[in-house]
């Protein structure tokens, strides 16, 4: 296996993690807009991405490995093993890729995060709503004074009342 096809996998998959990305952002603002419909078309999209980058993590674990195995290094088959056997040249591309995929992946957990802060917000603003519209059984009271439920039971006469 040859640094090429190193080169085209590591490219593949931050072009899916900038395009993920962008679906992240797009998110957001469905998210705000609460348009369910449009939410589940993006996560069956981001679902797809995330397949995709699957796919191609395995099939650069595999180049890698067979990079190393190579050069006879017995470690495990990550960027920066990678980096450390490679040529100068070679060197100065994969770090910049490197660089390149962990920005990607950082402005995507940052954008996911805010997407959860927004959905736990909007979790939050629902039950408001809900608990506003369907009081606590335990707190509805019809008396007008503030009698404990069991003061107003023992006031209260049966409908047959044996000394009448």
């Amino acid at each position: 296996m040859s640094l090429d096809n190193l080169y085209g996998r590591l490219e593949k998959i931050i072009m899916l993690h900038k395009s993920l990305y962008e679906l992240a952002k797009r998110k957001t603002d469905i998210i705000i807009k609460s348009d369910v419909d449009a939410l589940k078309h993006i996560l069956k999209d981001e679902n797809k991405h995330i397949q995709a980058i699957q796919k191609l993590s395995l099939e650069l674990s595999d180049i890698g490995s067979a990079i190393l195995d190579k050069d006879q290094n017995s470690g495990a088959a990550t960027i920066s093993a990678i980096i450390e056997n490679a040529g100068s040249h070679d060197k100065g591309m994969l770090h910049n890729l490197k660089a390149d995929l962990e920005e990607q992946v950082d402005s995507l957990k940052r954008q996911n995060n805010l997407n959860q802060d927004l959905l736990e917000q909007s979790l939050q603003f629902v039950n408001l709503s809900l608990d506003l519209l369907i009081p606590d059984l335990d707190t509805f009271n019809y008396s007008s004074n503030n009698e404990s439920n069991e003061d107003i039971s023992q006031n209260k006469r049966s409908l047959f009342d044996s000394k009448a």
